[in-house]
């Protein structure tokens, strides 16, 4: 195992603070807030890169009960890792960012999703890497790794290369998808399929949606879905909560042929335990009426759920109501994402699929900032979002428009570190009420950059920390072009 110790420069956002008296009050009610001016990070650690400790952590780090913080970096630490593109899991003190400890993650490529709690300790994550004995195996070979007291333990391997984010349910069952969204069904294609790793580290098929694709002429509409990019459980409604990101040429709405020719763009589908069960059962078939659609995503509309280019969207669940994220493209870039360009915050009620609203717009493809501040504010939400103690979703966006660069087509992009933001949710039945706030904008230098999401700390004494990473920056590195995730190796942030 190759160990390292860095010293860290630390970072911490401002804890959450609020009234003795109302944690023990529902979340709905803890809404005591900070102000916005508090929420100044702190960092943690700043990673060295290749050779130096790793880098580029693409998802947060998790708060584990020996009170150490545990993550994954797409960079590794050694010259093999060099070659190979190899990351490392790592750990260190979450109170002060010290003893940063890490290890190269054997032959995998690197950790491709959030960390999930296992049912018997540690972590749960998933990867895709090489077989350093069979150089044609680049980017090839998937895994799931279990990371525990700073180590990483492979576990028998699924058949698809997982993206995005996964689910444990009651039972320790872990639910994944490739989130590659392919275009069509055929008989090779594996990515519109929901995969499960069972408690005993078997795998079955959950769901294959391919079975419910349409050909209208000589394209496939795709009503139920496509790749899952994200999936919670929900131990109240003991049901999967599943998000699909869909590439499908077929036009889904004729009476929105001016959105992306009226193609859809994804679903969100909720599958019971019993529809789960059954699907398991058959090997991923399911009669269409045991899987609730609860909204198909428009993508000027709506946004587009996506785990392209190992990208992860948000979901979370609030009491009766999911939350989530979504992307926009660049209106140079076709069907490829870019992070440049906006997206959106949605909310459902679980119970109403009428209830869908978006509840905030980020920075558009043009120049103009969705929300009238005078500086977009934000753009792209990346990483996990967080329910905190107070009531209220925090998350972060991998852009903001503090910094604005012009490239060749003319068209303004928001170049920027990215943002903390916070959802306010409201009190009103039908949540109208809820707003967004930007709570601080990231200096790449300073404080790293291309923000990968949150995870939430112990609450103490009336406060709570939340914890996050940052993809890039973090060593004095300026914004000044339109690509600066290459730039810095990041940092880990409370």
């Amino acid at each position: 195992m190759a160990m390292n110790s860095i010293k860290p420069s630390v970072w911490r956002v401002t804890r959450l603070a609020f009234p003795a008296l109302a944690l023990a009050l529902p979340l709905s009610q803890a809404m005591a807030q900070t102000s916005p001016a508090a929420f100044k990070p702190t960092v943690l650690h700043q990673f060295g890169g290749l050779n130096n400790g790793g880098g580029k952590p693409m998802v947060p780090p998790v708060l584990a009960a020996d009170g150490r913080l545990y993550g994954h970096t797409y960079l590794g630490a050694s010259s093999a890792a060099s070659f190979w593109g190899q990351g490392t899991v790592y750990g260190l003190d979450a109170a002060t960012g010290k003893n940063h400890r890490f290890e190269l993650l054997g032959s995998i490529y690197s950790g491709s999703t959030p960390l999930v709690p296992a049912l018997q300790g540690g972590f749960l994550v998933a990867g895709n890497g090489a077989d350093p004995s069979n150089p044609s195996s680049f980017m090839t070979v998937p895994a799931v790794f279990n990371i525990k007291d700073g180590k990483a333990v492979s576990l028998p391997a699924p058949s698809i290369k997982p993206l995005g984010s996964m689910a444990l349910d009651a039972v320790g069952n872990l639910y994944m998808g490739s989130g590659e969204s392919a275009s069509s069904c055929a008989a090779s294609t594996t990515a519109n399929t929901l995969w499960r790793m069972n408690a005993d580290q078997s795998y079955s098929k959950v769901l294959d949606f391919c079975q419910y694709a349409q050909e209208q002429g000589s394209t496939q509409v795709h009503p139920m879905g496509g790749a899952p990019v994200a999936s919670i459980w929900s131990k109240a409604d003991q049901a999967l909560y599943v998000l699909t990101g869909v590439s499908a040429t077929g036009v889904a709405d004729s009476t929105l042929t001016s959105d992306n020719l009226g193609r859809a763009v994804g679903t969100l589908v909720k599958l019971s335990q019993a529809a789960i069960d059954s699907a398991v059962a058959r090997n991923g078939t399911l009669d269409a009426s045991q899987v609730e659609l609860l909204h198909t995503f428009m993508r000027a509309r709506d946004g587009e759920p996506t785990a392209k280019g190992a990208r992860v969207v948000g979901m979370i669940e609030a009491g009766e109501w999911l939350y989530g994220t979504t992307q926009f493209n660049a209106p140079t870039a076709g069907n490829a994402m870019d992070s440049r360009y906006g997206g959106t915050l949605w909310r459902v009620k679980k119970s109403d699929p009428s209830s869908f609203a978006v509840v905030h717009y980020f920075r558009g493809s043009d120049m103009a900032a969705l929300d009238g501040t005078a500086q977009a504010d934000g753009s792209a939400p990346s990483g996990p979002l967080v329910l905190a103690a107070d009531g209220n979703i925090y998350g972060t966006t991998a852009r903001d428009g503090s910094t604005m660069y012009v490239p060749k087509t003319g068209v303004q992009t928001p170049v920027g570190a990215g943002v903390l933001f916070r959802i306010k949710l409201g009190k009103a039945a039908d949540r109208t009420d809820d707003s967004y706030e930007v709570l601080h904008r990231f200096d790449l230098g300073t404080e790293g950059g291309t923000l990968a999401g949150l995870s939430l700390g112990a609450v103490s004494g009336g406060m709570q920390k939340i914890y996050g990473a940052a993809t890039a920056g973090g060593g004095g590195q300026a914004v000044s072009s339109a690509v600066i995730e290459n730039t810095g190796n990041g940092t880990i942030f409370s």
